[in-house]
């Protein structure tokens, strides 16, 4: 099944991108010849140019066939572009077995080949796009169903079973497989969307285990039309590999970045994340009708049901009846608020509901109770309340749990004391002399290429407080997004400014000396988001200006993403403002995933500072971070002006 070459595909991209950049450009350019070769003197150079790929499949594998569902072009090219030969069939119980396949000779990469001998395939009413319902004849087709006429008057007429799947024929006789009839989601536009192109465009991703697309209910009018919606199952394997605890933001990142590369009508409308499996048929199909309804009627959030205490298995009752376990569930229960019957099963994320701010408090809090010194990565591999308890218990011992103590909070792990013995949140600040260097640098750059090529308009600057600190909060669009930020502050604000950044970005030498020299600390927020909070509050308390994008990562399509409470807990718990800012048209200058740059307008507007709230709200972090992105969402919304 395709699934099985997946899984080798992502093992070779995961080592391809651990490899230089000449090294991986050097790749994709014998992939690009050897195609070559193959195509015009039929010369397969694979085995010599990709032997360590070939390697684990042994020296005589001549082919492969592929069927059960469709694959993914992508894909199927690659493995082309290797070197191997990968067939592809189709059919159907009905046609007892296969009824087309691909041609060693005539493999057309995306088809599924061409009829078998004494089979005929035709298109029944295909429409403008040569889309229609693929009609078999010949010895192959069942005599009918068991002892149900009805059924097998409906499926074969005049000698052609109706296989109830859609495709198309090229001039050659290819058949291209595009979905299944009664799985079509209809858009309001008209288009006709094929489920199972989307998914396996999704499934290229690596955190992405399972995906089903589904049309759901959207009124429009008087009419009721469908919008895409995708039901999505993580790879916990892979995310426990890479150390990524939060599932649904890398999975935010990754479906819009791959939404991105498809034309808007055919991008997620919307999603939710589950962590069991999708419904399927015993010919591993998925119940993708069972799935809508679920959906519609809110039946699915019910799937997540905990295990009844009849259920529990000895060793988890042994692990929630341990002092350690008796430390978490009361913790998770009457600090977290956690009332629903909770069992080791639950993922902390998608069935508790915790995000990765409060899995940083949860762990923090645990760390005190349990008398522990945690790893700076500890829960980076933690999923579900097992794993939790299972490592603690790993780390401390029956015996060396402490007594119960009160919950850590932001404001206690943030505080003074706190931070005193962080050697490592130190914030290295250029001298004088080299900080009024790089601002004239970067004025040059204002004057010369920003002015001129991004006709760059700046309003509301004159807001910014005179006395630090506070946090200047920009929504974010595009990598040159904190250059243009940092060339229309003055001087004085500007030798003031550090950034928390993603390590990932700065892990060579040039890209470390990039980091010092523009007072950005880097770390990974996903394995030590502890750590890059208490950097940006030690920055804070010694009088400086943290600059900082809300949304986390750069936007997709232009749009203005879901705000994270990091900006909104510092603020509070250090004391100081917000300053909202609002940037326009850095996008089109370049866009995510784009190598492209163009000159475009761009604009920046400076907001007023937001003080934290003096609401009552149980979440006043969230409270805040609500008023912050409806900030931004206004200044971005403000008529351009010459």
């Amino acid at each position: 099944v395709p699934q099985f070459f997946y899984l080798f595909h992502d093992r070779i991209q995961d080592e391809l991108a651990k490899k230089p950049a000449l090294v991986r450009r050097l790749f994709r350019a014998m992939q690009v010849l050897n195609r070559h070769l193959m195509k015009h003197i039929h010369l397969n150079m694979g085995k010599r140019l990709f032997g360590k790929i070939h390697a684990p499949f042994g020296n005589r594998m001549r082919l492969f066939v592929s069927g059960a569902s469709s694959f993914d072009p992508k894909v199927a090219q690659d493995f082309h572009d290797f070197g191997f030969t990968i067939l592809q069939g189709y059919g159907l119980t009905e046609t007892s077995g296969g009824c087309s396949l691909t041609r060693i000779e005539d493999n057309v990469i995306g088809s599924v080949g061409k009829a078998l001998p004494n089979v005929q395939i035709r298109i029944d009413a295909p429409d403008e796009a040569g889309v229609g319902e693929v009609l078999i004849r010949g010895p192959i087709v069942m005599e009918g169903y068991y002892k149900n006429p009805e059924a097998t008057a409906e499926a074969i007429r005049d000698g052609w079973l109706y296989s109830g799947d859609l495709g198309r024929m090229d001039a050659r006789g290819n058949l291209f497989i595009t979905g299944r009839a009664k799985e079509v989601i209809v858009l309001p536009n008209g288009k006709n969307i094929y489920p199972d192109e989307l998914e396996a465009h999704y499934l290229q991703s690596p955190y992405i285990q399972e995906i089903a697309v589904v049309g759901i209910a959207n009124p429009v009018g008087h009419e009721t039309s469908e919008r895409l919606h995708a039901v999505v199952v993580p790879d916990f394997e892979v995310l426990k590999v890479k150390k990524i605890a939060n599932a649904r933001e890398i999975l935010r990142d990754e479906i819009g970045r791959l939404s991105n590369q498809l034309p808007k009508y055919k991008r997620l409308m919307s999603y939710q994340v589950q962590k069991e499996p999708l419904p399927r048929t015993t010919t591993r199909k998925i119940k993708r009708l069972d799935l809508k309804r679920l959906i519609e009627s809110g039946e699915l959030a019910g799937m997540d049901a905990a295990a009844s205490p009849a259920t529990i298995k000895p060793e988890d009752r042994r692990l929630m009846e341990s002092a350690v376990g008796q430390e978490v569930l009361s913790g998770l229960r009457e600090h977290y608020r956690r009332d629903k019957q909770i069992d080791l099963g639950m993922n902390l994320e998608l069935d508790l509901g915790f995000d990765s701010m409060e899995r940083v408090e949860l762990l923090a809090s645990l760390e005190q109770a349990l008398n522990l010194q945690l790893p700076e990565d500890f829960g980076t591999d933690i999923y579900t309340v097992r794993d939790l308890i299972l490592r603690l218990e790993e780390l401390a011992g029956v015996s060396s749990v402490g007594g119960a103590s009160e919950r850590q909070s932001w404001k206690s792990i943030l505080s003074e004391e706190a931070l005193s013995g962080e050697e490592d949140g130190r914030v290295h600040f250029s001298g004088s002399l080299l900080s009024l260097f790089k601002w004239c640098a970067l004025r040059f750059f204002y004057y010369t290429l920003f002015r001129t090529f991004l006709r760059l308009e700046v309003r509301g600057r004159e807001q910014m407080p005179k006395e630090a600190p506070y946090l200047i909060c920009p929504n974010h669009l595009s990598y040159i997004d904190p250059f243009l930020v940092m060339s229309v502050l003055p001087f004085r604000i500007f030798r003031r400014v550090f950034f928390v950044g993603y390590s990932e970005y700065f892990e060579n030498w040039f890209m470390r000396i990039f980091a010092r020299l523009t007072n950005t600390v880097p770390v990974d927020p996903d394995a030590h988001l502890l750590r890059a909070m208490k950097v940006g509050a030690y920055g804070l308390r010694n009088r400086r200006i943290l600059c900082i994008f809300p949304e986390g990562g750069r936007s997709f399509d232009g749009e203005l993403q879901e705000f994270k409470k990091g900006a909104a807990i510092l603020a509070r718990e250090i004391g100081a403002s917000m300053i909202p800012v609002g940037i326009l048209g850095a996008h089109e200058v370049w866009a995510r995933d784009s190598k492209r740059i163009r000159p475009h307008k761009v604009r920046i507007v400076f907001g007023a500072p937001l003080w934290p709230s003096e609401s009552e709200n149980s979440d006043p972090y969230q409270e805040d971070t609500r008023r912050l992105r409806k900030t931004v969402e206004q200044l971005t919304g403000q008529p351009a002006t010459n």
